[in-house]
């Protein structure tokens, strides 16, 4: 069985002196109860608890200095969860972007969190946050919006992008660091700034060695390799786009899919895909980012003969019968902007 992720909402920070931590945990949309939620900090702070039906936990906080305190969380069949939390004095301000890695095509959510920017309860109210990046050091500026109107909490956006520049715009490449900096005016007197970063990754992984083997009389395995660890998709089936999808969530890199009740001397369409999932950060209401490759294939299959055809040929070029389409387009729900250029192949016998 492949272990679950937990999904964590939490603030970014914990405030010294006396307060109360409150966690919501959740998988796949719905809360999650019985979750071991525990804080710690070395000689001021350790407490556990378990979260409720609706996925809620809250713990007393006392901590007297600044440093760091330990959030995890554990449940049976889900991978733990672990953060380090900022130890804070109140009223100083933290910024966190909602991933650790972006493509060259994707909305950053940036939030920021200061209660000293709470000046009117019965209003939502604005922060700013710059962003740059090593394309763009430069930094945009963005306007973030409070959450509600006494939250204390602020969100913006801006969109990534391999080409363009300017307001609502973060020019970058891949594999380069991105930046959010936000402009503390009062942290316990003094101003501060605080930062967030994260990478870009604008390649999805590499697929190599794609190969039918074991072919019984009703079944086939199609395996193929990848670059670096990632899921398993594969769909196929007797038309385009393939209506069956066989998956695996375990990121690996060699990759297996075993198709069984197969008919003989019957054309079967496949395409196998990979994607790359990336951590998703606390306190953020944004999907999970996936990089993701594809490769699309078609066979035929009859009397346990297999034949490859190059790319761009047709059954009717090998003389191997009538000819079918040599291109087959949307072969997998590519998620949701990089891919890798489809290979295309035929098998007849």
């Amino acid at each position: 069985m492949t272990p679950g992720t937990l999904s964590v909402d939490h603030t970014p920070t914990v405030p010294i002196g006396g307060s109360e931590f409150e966690v919501t945990v959740t998988s796949a949309g719905s809360p999650l109860q019985n979750a071991l939620v525990c804080i710690y900090k070395a000689g001021e702070c350790y407490e556990v608890g378990y979260t409720d039906t609706l996925g809620h936990c809250i713990l007393p906080t006392t901590v007297l200095s600044g440093g760091t305190m330990l959030l995890t969380i554990t449940h049976h069949n889900f991978l733990p969860y672990m953060f380090d939390l900022p130890v804070e004095a109140a009223g100083c301000g933290a910024i966190l972007l909602d991933h650790t890695v972006y493509n060259c095509e994707q909305t950053i959510l940036v939030g920021v969190w200061d209660s000293d920017l709470n000046m009117n309860p019965g209003v939502p109210e604005v922060a700013y946050a710059d962003l740059s990046s090593t394309s763009e050091p430069g930094p945009e500026t963005i306007v973030l919006t409070e959450t509600g109107s006494d939250t204390g909490e602020f969100q913006g956006t801006i969109q990534t992008s391999a080409t363009e520049s300017g307001p609502g715009y973060l020019l970058i490449s891949h594999n380069e660091q991105i930046a959010a900096v936000y402009h503390d005016a009062d942290c316990d007197g003094e101003p501060r700034d605080v930062e967030d970063t994260a990478v870009s990754d604008c390649q999805g992984p590499v697929i190599s060695n794609v190969i039918v083997t074991d072919i019984g009389t009703d079944s086939a395995t199609i395996t193929w390799t990848t670059n670096e660890p990632a899921d398993t998709v594969l769909n196929w089936g007797e038309s385009t786009p393939p209506g069956n999808q066989e998956s695996d969530s375990a990121m690996r890199t060699d990759h297996e899919v075993i198709l069984t009740g197969l008919e003989s001397c019957t054309t079967y369409f496949f395409a196998v895909s990979v994607r790359i999932q990336v951590e998703i950060r606390p306190s953020m209401t944004t999907v999970e980012h996936i990089t993701s490759s594809s490769h699309s294939n078609w066979w035929s299959w009859c009397r346990r003969t297999w034949t490859r055809i190059p790319t761009g040929r047709s059954p009717a070029d090998s003389g191997h019968g009538a000819r079918l389409p040599v291109a087959v387009d949307n072969m997998v729900n590519r998620i949701p902007h990089r891919d890798t250029p489809a290979a295309m192949y035929m098998v007849i016998t």
